[in-house]
């Protein structure tokens, strides 16, 4: 898009231009999902049921898997596990809104991008991003 070698860190490009890691994004979506399903007593049942079943990658168990790898302590403190879902969420959005406030090269990047010449955003994000070997 900007010509900008392939081996360079986007990162601080991502963030500059709103653009949320996608693992973070599928493991917001998984548990958004899982929110939805348990709102209908039906789908409820349904995943109550499905715990006792022996399935090697079920939806509770992705859950699950996400929560534990959020080390936390909001999320430790709850009791039920709706509330350990939603405490998850809001770590996950919290650390991604974190991202992009203490980010210095992202408000650099946000400021070069305004400009209408395409030669001169190329040349100031090619020295403003760290580039490796």
């Amino acid at each position: 898009m900007f010509f900008l070698p392939t081996r360079c860190t986007t990162t601080s490009l991502q963030l500059a231009l709103n653009i949320n890691s996608v693992h973070d994004s599928i493991r917001k979506a998984k548990l958004e999902f899982f929110l939805n399903l348990t709102k209908n007593a039906f789908t409820k049942e349904i995943i109550r049921v499905s715990i006792n079943l022996n399935i090697d990658r079920d939806l509770t168990s992705e859950i699950i898997d996400i929560m534990t790898t959020e080390d936390d302590s909001i999320i430790n403190s709850q009791l039920n596990i709706m509330d350990k879902v939603k405490a998850t969420l809001y770590v996950i959005r919290v650390r991604e809104k974190d991202k992009m406030k203490q980010n210095e090269e992202a408000r650099q990047i946000k400021d070069i991008l305004p400009s209408n010449d395409r030669v001169v955003i190329k040349t100031r994000l090619f020295n403003s991003l760290k580039f490796g070997v």
